[in-house]
């Protein structure tokens, strides 16, 4: 109750502009996209596009989480660490395409082109993630503006993107429109990660790319954060290949069609949480104590616009099938019935970044690590009886599970902080 707005309330209040402005756009993209390839090819882009941004997190080792603290703390530092995680991508794609494509081997149906997979693939794991470090280049400084554009930028060339498909699709006539999105797709990341580098290239300064040994010591520290990033993804995204292997494609495009419109609700608590980071790191150099301070100052506002954001999701959510079309009428059961994720949700995040900040990324890694296995247990039971409403409720019983393991987390290391 004592947090005042200043600062921070500018830069998360920008930071969900540009957010707000990037959800309307991939509102946008979602409706054309969903509306053209039909329910089941609308399935098979997002089962692939999951499998990618589940894997997309090691592509750059974690390296930009630590570039966002070695530049809140020392600004001087940018250049080295720019280097350091441009540098991480040379370890990480090499080790995260096999991966990827031996992930869609196994999980996704044989009715989806390797055309369509492997352009896919190319784009958000590793086009996509490169273009990302450029929002938390100026992310590191505090500049939530230039942040908030660079994040925004991947979304708006994807937009265009998908009004290329608007048009082309009806002209030619076109007999795989998937393949043709999943050309665009690619193509318009390439085009945005170009732009991204050169503004950071021109208004921050050019890396300077370190030596292996110095490398290594790097990745050494960052490695966890990419791997806490992978089972967040995998815990987020994993539900929706998993339907169109052991329900149908249909599915799985009714069932993505509406979380997608339920992520659009995070936007607001990301943005806060994006804005606060530098302060989280500055806070953790006192110590846990210090970070959870922190969290408690900033919690009310996204408990109260979490049930907000509820209230709006469950009775807005019959106008969906008029944006997609009747074949997504059953997206408005799924909408309805992931409201109140954002609510339940709220807790882990404030505990995490204390966490995170505070040298403790490999026990918040486990904890999203031990929240994706469970999930992936309970979507394997409940999927083939009850399809995306086993989904659901073994998202809302995962995330559950997370945030208990955290408070537990941190409880078991004040206690042995305080004995020493």
């Amino acid at each position: 109750m004592s947090w005042k707005p200043g600062k921070l309330a500018r830069n998360t209040v920008i930071m969900a502009f540009g957010m707000g402005v990037r959800a309307v756009a991939q509102a946008v993209i979602v409706v054309i996209t969903a509306r053209i390839l039909g329910v089941e090819g609308f399935g098979s882009f997002v089962a692939v596009l999951s499998i990618a941004g589940t894997l997309s997190g090691l592509s750059g080792l974690g390296a930009h989480v630590i570039l966002v603290r070695d530049v809140a703390c020392d600004p001087g530092k940018f250049r080295q660490s720019w280097g350091q995680t441009l540098m991480a991508f040379f370890w990480g794609v090499p080790v995260v395409v096999p991966l990827f494509f031996a992930m869609a081997w196994g999980f996704l149906p044989d009715s989806i082109p390797w055309t369509v997979i492997s352009l896919i693939g190319i784009g958000e794991l590793i086009l996509n993630p490169l273009a990302n470090t450029g929002t938390y280049a100026y992310q590191g400084f505090e500049r939530i503006g230039a942040a908030a554009i660079m994040q925004l930028s991947p979304v708006l060339f994807r937009l265009l993107g998908a009004v290329m498909l608007l048009v082309i699709v009806p002209i030619t006539a076109s007999p795989n429109p998937l393949v043709l999105w999943s050309c665009l797709y690619t193509g318009t990341t390439f085009a945005s990660l170009l732009f991204i580098h050169h503004r950071v290239a021109n208004e921050i300064g050019r890396p300077i790319f370190p030596n292996i040994l110095r490398s290594y010591a790097h990745l050494k520290e960052s490695t966890p954060f990419s791997f806490w990033g992978i089972a967040d993804k995998f815990y987020v995204d994993a539900d929706k290949f998993m339907l169109a292997r052991f329900a149908s494609l249909s599915s799985a495009g009714v069932y993505s069609a509406g979380y997608r419109f339920v992520e659009m609700a995070f936007l607001p608590l990301h943005a806060l949480l994006n804005a606060a980071s530098p302060r989280f790191f500055r806070s953790a150099q006192n110590g846990i104590l210090s970070a959870l301070s922190y969290s408690r100052r900033i919690c009310l506002a996204p408990l109260i616009y979490a049930i907000s954001a509820g209230c709006v999701l469950f009775f807005a959510a019959p106008i969906l099938p008029c944006l997609l079309g009747k074949e997504f009428e059953e997206a408005v059961n799924v909408i309805r019935w992931l409201a109140w994720l954002p609510l339940v949700t709220v807790p882990r995040l404030l505990l995490q970044y204390p966490l995170a900040t505070n040298g403790l990324q490999r026990t918040g890694m486990l904890v999203v690590i031990a929240g994706a296995c469970v999930n992936l247990a309970l979507n394997f039971c409940m999927i083939p009886w009850w399809g995306w409403r086993g989904a659901v409720v073994a998202t809302y019983l995962a995330e559950v599970l997370m945030s208990l393991l955290i408070v537990r987390s941190i409880t078991y290391y004040r206690a042995c902080t305080s004995r020493i």
